[in-house]
Order: C-alpha cells, then sequence, then structure tokens
C-alpha cells in the first residue's frame, strides 16, 4: 500500500507543478487555489507512503520520477524543449536514484554501512 501512495503522492505533485505553471506567477486564483490543494494532497499521501516506504527509496523515487515526468509534461503542455544539458540532468537523476538502490542493497548485506 505505501507504495500506491507513492505513485498517488507524485501524481498529485505533478498535477501541482502543472497549476503552478498555469497559475502565471499565482495571479490566477483557480489556478492558484488548485496548486494548493494538490500540493496538500500530495504531502498528505507522501507522508503515509512513509509508513512502510523507507524515506531514502520514497524521496529518491519521488524527486527522480517528478523530474522526469514534469520534463514531459513541459515538453508537451507548454511546448517546452528538452535542451541537451537538461536531458544530462534528468540522466544524471535518474542515476543517482539508481545509486540509492544500490547504496540501500549493499547497506542491508553488511557490505557497506553507511553512518552518521
Amino acid at each position: 500500500m505505501g507504495y500506491l501512495y507513492l505513485a498517488l503522492a507524485i501524481f498529485f505533485e505533478l498535477v501541482g507543478t502543472v497549476f503552478l505553471k498555469l497559475s502565471d506567477g499565482m495571479s490566477h486564483i483557480g489556478y492558484t487555489i488548485s496548486t494548493f490543494v494538490a500540493y496538500g494532497i500530495c504531502f498528505v499521501v507522501f507522508s503515509l507512503s512513509l509508513k512502510t516506504v523507507p524515506l531514502n527509496i520514497a524521496y529518491a523515487t519521488w524527486s527522480g520520477v517528478g523530474v522526469i515526468f514534469a520534463a514531459l509534461l513541459s515538453f508537451v503542455l507548454f511546448d517546452e524543449s528538452i535542451s541537451i544539458p537538461s536531458a544530462l540532468g534528468i540522466l544524471d537523476c535518474h542515476w543517482c536514484h539508481s545509486l540509492s538502490y544500490v547504496l540501500k542493497y549493499l547497506n542491508h548485506n553488511d557490505y557497506f554501512l553507511i553512518k552518521f
């Protein structure tokens, strides 16, 4: 159930981000209110996901998937280009997300310990 909540959090974060863009600097009240509602739902379901999904996995997934889909939505909905530097940034974000899984696996199997 935690990963379903995480997927919903990602969805509502993306909805909120699209409404934020449409609000034009929060000058359109309908889109501004919709932004706050979507982000509010996003954080509620994200907090529910954290009951069962580890924070490092949840946040890496949320941010990684969010960056990729935000770029795709900006391209499709707002006709924004995806430049080579931004594509490299998206790939870098995906690589960091994958690295978090590797570190979790290594830490879980006592090959690598991170202590703060």
